[in-house]
């Protein structure tokens, strides 16, 4: 597997830094959201494949109560812990990591398949030939989009081969076809 990057990859990186960094900054409740964030992914993916406007306003009301919570909850551990900043800035970092990671996946996987309807095979191209030339060499010469569709057998994550939780989560759409 090649390392080359391309305009892609430099942009979902910067948003995985971004994460990491405002994270460390926000410290304890960081990591308290990007639990709840994970624990909420898969119910509010189902609930916005039956009607995607309910599913992006429980999405949103779901990340207010938690960033709410999380702040509250944080500073009544803060208190009761006594942990160090460097602690509570270490652990706010591996929260925004973990939001990061989750981004970067779900913004490489968002883009358009090409599905041939003629072709029962169940073969697709991604990301669709009917996007700008930019985006489709953007994004199909991406290293990072390039381990998230490769196979495990080629040092991939295989995504769109897989059946499992990661598919179910990154393109849970693909699921109804």
């Amino acid at each position: 597997m090649s390392l080359a990057f391309t305009w892609v990859d430099v942009l979902l990186v910067a948003l995985l830094g971004a994460s990491v960094a405002l994270g460390a900054k926000r410290g304890l409740p960081s990591v308290i959201s990007a639990v709840a964030a994970l624990l909420a992914w898969a119910p509010i993916n189902l609930l916005g494949l039956a009607s995607p406007v309910l599913g992006l306003a429980v999405a949103c009301a779901v990340g207010l109560v938690a960033g709410a919570l999380s702040r509250r909850a944080a500073s009544n551990l803060i208190s009761l812990s006594g942990l160090p900043e460097a602690t509570r800035m270490m652990l706010g970092g591996f929260g925004g990591l973990l939001v990061g990671l989750g981004l970067v996946m779900a913004l490489t996987m968002s883009f358009p398949v090409f599905a041939n309807a003629r072709d029962r095979s169940g073969y697709a191209r991604y990301p669709s030939p009917n996007l700008p030339a930019l985006v489709v060499s953007g994004v199909s010469d991406s290293a990072i989009a390039r381990f998230l569709t490769a196979s495990p057998a080629a040092g991939g994550l295989g995504v769109w081969q897989a059946k499992g939780w990661l598919h179910d989560a990154l393109i849970p759409d693909w699921n109804r076809r």
